[in-house]
């Protein structure tokens, strides 16, 4: 038997060459790559007044069956953060503004599509933006003390804050020179809730400093009164609401609590205590003609029936 060594024979017989291995050959299989099919992609049509504080809705118009849509509105070519549903309340911070929404659709198979709808006409000023003035909302966060000074011009606020720790959590407002101009929150350990700074006439204006003291974490997030939400049927803690009306109501007030309750309601330059009790209540108030702004002091659940 012959043994074959680097071209050499051992053990008797032919010698043969040993070269180098014949490389593999590649060989490119053929992946076949369905063209993607056009979607039947409608124009988007927004329905709504285009003014501060109304609700705009997004019409889509007619897809192909099964396409998953997407929504994106804008503020004069600029994005509005967060505002991806087929609906959207307009900001204080969109006024003077034209707004169109994106809508975008997707389905396998199919190529995605944009489409985008016509501009609003300018978002108009409402009464309250009128009243109280706007600013571009803004959140800080922290630990502990700190001072925060509010946008230049800035007439009223609301305050949405959030503390989580045991002792004292205090926020009040500073005028230019330091001295007290309101007390937002005065609270002991956890609090979330919404307050404002502003509301009557005699302090529009006057808060120039937000003074925070607290011994834990807190947020805030600050706003114009313009963007506060319509005055809702139930609720619980501190709020504040916008309530439009233009002639006299009734409403059956509720709370189930144990501390201090109250609410305000600020109009035309004047304000009415509508509510102040401690604990629980229950009773009917007349709400004169505004429109207005609905403050609440609560530590529990409460109503506002009309």
């Amino acid at each position: 038997m012959a043994l074959l060594v680097a071209g050499l024979t051992v053990g008797g017989g032919a010698a043969y060459a040993v070269g180098p291995a014949t490389p593999a050959v590649a060989v490119e299989q053929a992946v076949y790559h369905p063209t993607a099919k056009n979607l039947t992609a409608g124009t988007p049509k927004i329905t709504g007044t285009a003014k501060v504080g109304s609700k705009l809705t997004a019409s889509p118009g007619k897809w192909t069956k099964g396409t998953s849509l997407t929504y994106q509105w804008y503020a004069s070519g600029a994005k509005i953060v967060g505002a991806t549903k087929s609906t959207h309340t307009i900001k204080a911070a969109q006024h003077g503004e034209r707004i169109v929404v994106k809508v975008t659709g997707t389905k396998t198979g199919f190529k995605s599509v944009t489409r985008t709808s016509a501009k609003t006409s300018t978002v108009a000023a409402s009464w309250a933006l009128k009243e109280y003035g706007k600013f571009t909302s803004f959140t800080r966060s922290g630990t502990g003390d700190d001072v925060i000074k509010l946008p230049k011009g800035t007439k009223a606020a609301i305050i949405k804050a959030t503390h989580s720790g045991d002792s004292n959590f205090i926020i009040q407002g500073l005028d230019a020179d330091g001295d007290f101009a309101g007390l937002p929150v005065n609270e002991i350990g956890t609090y979330s809730g919404t307050t404002a700074v502003g509301l009557s006439k005699y302090e529009r204006g006057e808060t120039k400093y937000l003074e925070i003291i607290a011994d834990g974490r807190w947020k805030l997030v600050v706003s114009p009164v313009a963007d506060a939400p319509t005055m809702k049927s139930s609720s619980s803690g501190d709020g504040v609401f916008l309530y439009s009306t233009t002639s006299l109501k009734k409403a059956k007030i509720t709370h189930k609590g144990s501390s201090n309750f109250a609410v305000m309601y600020h109009r035309a330059g004047t304000w009415d205590l509508l509510v102040n009790e401690i604990g629980r209540y229950s009773g009917t108030k007349t709400i004169k003609a505004g429109p207005g702004v609905m403050e609440v002091v609560a530590d529990g659940k409460w109503t506002f029936k009309r």
